[in-house]
């Protein structure tokens, strides 16, 4: 009968008000499945399938509440610093906070279940329990989180950067994961194939949104972009080209090396779109069916002609500007995810990774990529690195004003 000591709203949404949106979500994965051959499967309790015996540490969700409570959030007070917070995540970011040491899951979440009593919220209890969802494919990756991991281990012990900071991604991106081609057809002209990263939700990032990206930098800023996936030659708009084709020798691949292609070709994604749009929107063209599914504002330029010819992104040069790319292939080749010894890994990544910690005080960007496309070429993969940037960068330390 306490009064809360901050002011909150219930993070619930009723069935009936998301079914609409449901319905697309529904389809994003049954077009995915019915294009990629696959069947989509949620192993959970309560829904009428197959059982499977599960193992533990298959997976650990901590839940900010039960299944049939409401999770609260939290408007600005002077309790919670003059800023709005979920209530799990803000006592679950004040316990660790306040903690000197390891928790367990056990104790992080009966801290939380205690915090959360102490803002006088009764009917909100934390939760923790195992919940495994395996959505299969042919276009699995096994190496692209271990990727992750060596680039962020690299970046911090190689070239300084505060590991409280690597997700302020002002002077790197790094990707990897899927690429592909996005064909480009206007009356009078050949066709055009142009370079795009592939998200989980299929909403691409092109060429065109690094190009903008990079045209907003401010003076004396980088934006470098590493990027381990098919067709990222290029991925920067019109950048200029330093290192593109070669004619290394190709040695041999290891036999017990397993790969796979980091592409998924344009004409799935379109599938996988055409499908659902046509289902919730009944679009008639591609540009319009990424507006129905994703929203005109956050859809690629690529698709939306007015918004990238207002930003004057329409009939670029080539031409020099902050932008650098190190890509992991050429814009029509593959890059290679990897499995050897029970690793999993991206070609790209792991030449990057063992050229950075070779031993050189400095590497300039045009050294990272030769030594890496030496590396790549010597165990047999047939892609071949790239590097987009200004004549002053070529030379210029990879990552130097961090560094």
């Amino acid at each position: 009968g306490i009064a809360p000591s901050v002011d909150a709203q219930k993070r619930g949404i009723s069935l009936e008000s998301i079914h609409q949106g449901l319905q697309t979500a529904a389809n994003v994965i049954n077009a995915a499945s019915d294009v990629l051959g696959t069947t989509v499967a949620f192993s959970t309790t309560g829904l009428d399938i197959e059982p499977r015996s599960l193992t533990e540490d298959e997976g650990i969700l901590l839940s900010g509440c039960q299944a049939d409570e409401l999770s609260l959030d939290l408007e600005q007070s002077d309790k919670t610093q003059r800023k709005a917070y979920g209530a799990f995540t803000y006592s679950l970011q004040k316990i660790i906070n306040e903690t000197h040491g390891t928790l367990t899951n056990k104790q992080l979440v009966m801290n939380a279940r205690n915090e959360i009593t102490s803002l006088r919220f009764h009917e909100q209890h934390p939760y923790a329990f195992i919940a495994v969802i395996r959505i299969p494919t042919p276009y699995n990756l096994k190496g692209c989180i271990n990727d992750v991991e060596n680039i962020r281990r690299l970046i911090m012990k190689r070239f300084n950067f505060d590991r409280h900071f690597i997700k302020e991604i002002i002077m790197l991106f790094y990707f990897s994961g899927h690429g592909t081609a996005v064909p480009v057809l206007k009356p009078g002209q050949p066709l055009r194939l142009d370079e795009a990263i592939v998200p989980c939700d299929f909403n691409l990032i092109t060429d065109v949104d690094f190009r903008d990206l990079v045209n907003q930098l401010p003076e004396k800023v980088n934006f470098t972009i590493l990027s381990d996936s098919c067709h990222s030659g290029g991925l920067i708009d019109k950048e200029k080209e330093q290192i593109g084709p070669n004619t290394l020798r190709k040695g041999e691949k290891s036999p017990e090396c397993i790969t796979r292609g980091k592409s998924i070709e344009f004409p799935v994604i379109h599938d996988i779109i055409d499908l659902v749009s046509d289902a919730a929107h009944q679009a008639t063209n591609i540009a319009e069916q990424f507006f129905g599914s994703f929203g005109r504002d956050i859809v690629s330029l690529k698709f939306n002609h007015e918004a990238a010819k207002q930003k004057g992104l329409l009939g670029l040069q080539p031409h020099e500007d902050k932008g650098i790319l190190v890509s992991g292939c050429k814009a029509y080749e593959t890059s290679f995810d990897v499995v050897l010894d029970g690793k999993s890994y991206g070609a790209f990544t792991d030449a990057v990774v063992k050229v950075s910690m070779g031993g050189y005080v400095k590497i300039s960007n045009k050294d990272l990529v030769t030594r890496a496309r030496d590396i790549l070429k010597q165990n047999g993969f047939d892609q071949t690195p790239c590097l987009y940037c200004s004549n002053a960068d070529l030379d210029a330390d990879f990552l130097g004003e961090v560094a």
